[in-house]
């Protein structure tokens, strides 16, 4: 799914996402504002990553995403001051995080199907790729954008 959404979409034109990067920094907000988790599919040979130097280059993008994530998860076991302290003080305990970790990736791997399916979907050419596009941009400004001044935060994020 990766491979393709950052593919060339024909010979003539370019991509959707330049890179694998822009993709996994993405994945896990559609993936958690979507409702869809998923897991590794170990049954799939998966060459696809994101680089070791710009997963390092971009540490404090990332942990944005991450706090972000875990301030907004919903968890019957996790007061909100756990989940402050998970978002804030936890980079470096990678025995508190690695569990959140998981979550985290559960929710790129969900949010990769979900950009996936709203970009290609039904469409086998590009102009159905760039309609697919579209209507997937103005779905998601409708439901989280146009009448943001309307709505409460606890709204958006309880979709």
């Amino acid at each position: 799914m990766v491979k393709k959404l950052t593919g060339k979409l024909s010979p003539e034109t370019g991509k959707i996402f330049d890179t694998n990067y822009d993709v996994y920094a993405l994945a896990p907000i559609v993936g958690y504002l979507y409702g869809r988790k998923s897991a590794i599919n170990k049954d799939i040979e998966d060459d696809t990553k994101v680089f070791r130097d710009k997963i390092m280059s971009e540490k404090e993008n990332l942990m944005f995403d991450f706090r972000l994530l875990m301030l907004a998860y919903k968890s019957d076991t996790l007061t909100e001051q756990d989940k402050i302290e998970l978002a804030f003080r936890s980079e470096n305990n990678d025995d508190v995080r690695k569990p959140y970790d998981e979550l985290f990736n559960s929710y790129v791997l969900g949010g990769v199907e979900v950009l996936y399916e709203k970009i290609f979907g039904d469409a086998d050419a590009i102009e159905g790729y760039i309609f697919n596009l579209y209507n997937f941009i103005t779905e998601f400004n409708e439901k989280y954008y146009s009448s943001l001044s309307d709505m409460d935060y606890d709204d958006i994020l309880n979709g």
